[in-house]
Formats: C-alpha cells, sequence, structure tokens
C-alpha cells in the first residue's frame, strides 16, 4: 500500500480494544486514521512507520500499563521513544493530543519532549482529552461529541493553520486532477479504463518530453512535470479568497528592530537552493571542481587562482584576509543548458558557467567584497544560510564551457547542489543578454 498516502491520524495504545475502538469512531466521522499498537517488540521491528504526513497524534499518556504516572519520568519516556520510531524527521507540524485523566501531566510532558526531540518533531501543541468520555473500558463506545472536539484541534487560526490549508488544498486539488483524467478515460469508451487511462498519459509524457522520449529509460519524470503543471492551475484557482485562516492576524510582519538577517538567509536557502540534491544533470545542478577535475579550458588545474584572479581580486590579493576568503571559497560549474533542451534533447552539448561559492564573513568584509563585485559580466547571487554557514555564489558570465552530454558524469561526476527553478530562470535570463548583446568595436591606430 506503498503508493497511498500516509493516514494524516495515529492512535497510539497498548490496548487493542481501546485503540481500536476510537478508530472505528473516527472512521464514522470521515476521519482517515491507524491504530498503533504500541508493543515495545512491535515497534522496535519497524512495522509501524516512520510516516510522513501524520498531523494529529493520540496518544495514551500510560502506555506501559502502569495505571499510576508518579512523576511521569517513565511515561513520558514511552511517549518519547513511540514518537522517535513512528513519525518521520520530514513528518512536519503535528498536534498531540494525550488519552488522560491527568490534565496536570501535559505540560511537563511537553516540556520534557522538546528537551528531548530534535526540534522539526517538536508538536505544535499539545492537548488533554479523557477517553472514558467516548469509549468504556471493555471498548465499546459511548455517546460523545468527538467530532467538536476535533474541528476545534484542527482549526487553527495561527500561521500553522494556513499551512496545513495550504495542504489540504494542495490534496483536493491533486484529486480533481486525478478525477479529471479518469473521467476522460472513461469517456473513451471499451471495458479497460487502465488501458484509455495508459493511452492518455501516454500522450501527456509524448507531448512534454518530446524527441528524449525516443530514448528514455522511464516516462515517470515528464508525467509528473505535466501533473504538477495541471496542480498548480487547479490550485491557483482553487485557494485564493477560501481559506481564512491565512489572514492579516497570522501573517505578520516582525515587530520593531529584530535583525533579520539569518531567517532570511534561511529562507533564501529553502526556496532558491537545495543543498542534497545529486540526481542528473539538469538546469541548475551544481558540479565542485577540484584540482583533479579534468575539464577543458579556461580551468587550468588551480581552483584557488581561478577564484582569485576570475571572481574576486583580479588586481591580486593584498593581505592575509583575502588570501583566507579564497582559500575557503569553493568552485563550481553551473549548468546553464536551457529547459527545453534537457527535456528534447535537442543538443548533445551541456553549457555550463564557472561559479564561486564565497563564504560571508564580517559585515565590514562583505561590503568590500560586494564593491569588488560590481562587473556587469558578475551576478551575485542572494545570502543563502546553507549548513549552518552563510555564503553566496558568484556567476561569472565570461567563464562558459560546454561538455558533451556523455561525458558529463565522468567527468564531474555527482551533482553538489541545486539553484531551484524560479532563480535558475533569472540567471538563464541574465546569461541571454550576455549572448546577444552588442559587441566591442575599436579602431587601431599605426
Amino acid at each position: 500500500m506503498g503508493i497511498i498516502a500516509a493516514p494524516r491520524i495515529l492512535i497510539v495504545d497498548d490496548k487493542q480494544e481501546h485503540g481500536e475502538a476510537i478508530v472505528r469512531k473516527l472512521w464514522r466521522l470521515g476521519y482517515t486514521s491507524l491504530f498503533v499498537h504500541f508493543d515495545q517488540a512491535v515497534l522496535a521491528d519497524g512495522e509501524y512507520g516512520p510516516f510522513q504526513g501524520v498531523r494529529l497524534v493520540f496518544m495514551d499518556l500510560d502506555l506501559i500499563g502502569e495505571g499510576r504516572l508518579g512523576n511521569g519520568s517513565s511515561a513520558y519516556a514511552a511517549v518519547e521513544t513511540t514518537i522517535k520510531t513512528i513519525l518521520d524527521d520530514n513528518n512536519g507540524p503535528w498536534m498531540l493530543v494525550t488519552w488522560t485523566g491527568h490534565a496536570d501531566h501535559a505540560d511537563k510532558l511537553l516540556s520534557h519532549l522538546k528537551k528531548r526531540l530534535p526540534g522539526e518533531l517538536h508538536p505544535v501543541s499539545n492537548d488533554v482529552m479523557d477517553k472514558e468520555q467516548f469509549i468504556n473500558d471493555d471498548g465499546t463506545e459511548k455517546n460523545g461529541d468527538l467530532l467538536v472536539k476535533l474541528r476545534k484541534l484542527t482549526r487553527q487560526e495561527n500561521a500553522t493553520g494556513c499551512l496545513l490549508g495550504w495542504e489540504a488544498g494542495v490534496l483536493k486539488s491533486a484529486n480533481q486532477v486525478v478525477a479529471d483524467l479518469n473521467r476522460t478515460a472513461v469517456s473513451l469508451g471499451g471495458d479497460n479504463i487502465h488501458k484509455n487511462l495508459g493511452h492518455i498519459l501516454y500522450e501527456l509524457v509524448k507531448a512534454e518530453a518530446g524527441k528524449s522520449l525516443e530514448d528514455a529509460n522511464g516516462y515517470a519524470s515528464f508525467l509528473y512535470r505535466v501533473l504538477a503543471s495541471l496542480l498548480s492551475d487547479r490550485l491557483s484557482v482553487l485557494m485564493p479568497g477560501t481559506d481564512n485562516s491565512c489572514g492579516d492576524s497570522t501573517l505578520t510582519p516582525v515587530d520593531g528592530e529584530e535583525d533579520l538577517t539569518g531567517w532570511k538567509r534561511e529562507i533564501n536557502a529553502m526556496v532558491n537552493f537545495e543543498t542534497n540534491y545529486s540526481g542528473g544533470t539538469c538546469p541548475g545542478t551544481l558540479f565542485k571542481i577540484t584540482e583533479d577535475t579534468e575539464i577543458p579550458h579556461p580551468f587550468d588545474g588551480n581552483v584557488q587562482t581561478l577564484v582569485e584572479k576570475e571572481f574576486l581580486f583580479p588586481k591580486g590579493i593584498t593581505d592575509d584576509a583575502q588570501k583566507e576568503l579564497v582559500t575557503q571559497s569553493e568552485l563550481y560549474l553551473l549548468d546553464i543548458t536551457p529547459p527545453c533542451d534537457h527535456s528534447q534533447k535537442k543538443i548533445s552539448w551541456r553549457r555550463f558557467a564557472f561559479v564561486c561559492k564565497v563564504p560571508l564573513l564580517s559585515n565590514n568584509q562583505n561590503k568590500k567584497l560586494k564593491s569588488n563585485l560590481r562587473r556587469d559580466y558578475m551576478k551575485t547571487s542572494p545570502e543563502f544560510r546553507i549548513d549552518g554557514q552563510d555564503w553566496v555564489f558568484l556567476i561569472n558570465a565570461n567563464l562558459q564551457i560546454s561538455l558533451c552530454d556523455n561525458d558529463v558524469s565522468q567527468c564531474l561526476g555527482k551533482a553538489g547542489g541545486r539553484i531551484k527553478e524560479q532563480y535558475m530562470a533569472d540567471i538563464l535570463g541574465w546569461i541571454g543578454q550576455h549572448i546577444t548583446r552588442l559587441g566591442h568595436v575599436s579602431l587601431l591606430t599605426r
């Protein structure tokens, strides 16, 4: 069942009859949920999780069945261990509801979790419900307005609620795209809907892939690109004006004089740069250049010399600080081949521009560096925070090379990151200006 999205609600309990009773109640209310039977051996075997996209977790606080909480330390540790097991680090925001009659333990549990869980697994809220309001001890159901309580939990008038509203819109939009495609397949007639749908998807792939379909190893990347475009269009029609949780009361600027430099660098990296990208070459792919990299002119095998002369200090290094900056900088090749050439294989050569990744130092040093970079053939990227270090990319339009498509992986190895599509489009436009600009004419006298 790996191709079906992960459950949105988890119910964790050591008593099977209790957990299954809550699941049945949620199912009848229209909420997709999964019962996770708390058992140390089962959890250790990896039978449950780690899940992504879980937004609500009901957790019996007395998982170890002591019948009393005392100072709660052992109960809190069991909850902590379970969360680490069932939730993936990329799960995203989630709300914790503890089944307990001891409401005074909620704040203590939350404090325990925030000290011991990694930041990305911290629950955004911790609420308490008494399980006995909804089920009897034998697992039979009681009357209880669980739906009202659930709506109160999930209706968050804050930035997290805005984000979850967008996520819900994406799911609804994706469902509409899939439904529209299926509806078209049904309208073609015949007994085999799968075959009809296969024909439709193939035509979408062919329209996107063009000539590269002839020797493609798989169709999924082309198909997903088309479907993503349809999803984006559907979402843009669905969402405006429909989500009240994204109002001016939740999305507000920071008051006062707080320095947002670090925040902006983090956001720049999230929006414009993919650190862990190591796939095949595509527009924006970065390949790190070392002394051992074998590529043609203008690279002569000396990374620091090229960084110094062509990027940072054309007139030469004048002090130890400049020398240290050159030493700490990294050299890359940036794939600037137009996207259509990648998808349709119009040419067998890839175009690359040389890029220097420069660490950002003190404000005074940064000002000096920026004044030195005021050259029309040099583009300075936004400031990024990558792996805790602040960087800026310098793209030199004068330093470009072409490599045969078949030689890219052999010469450059695995990718070392990727500049994302939106900012890459800006870079390609800027480089295009250099390609099409008028030439310079000079008169020589003898």
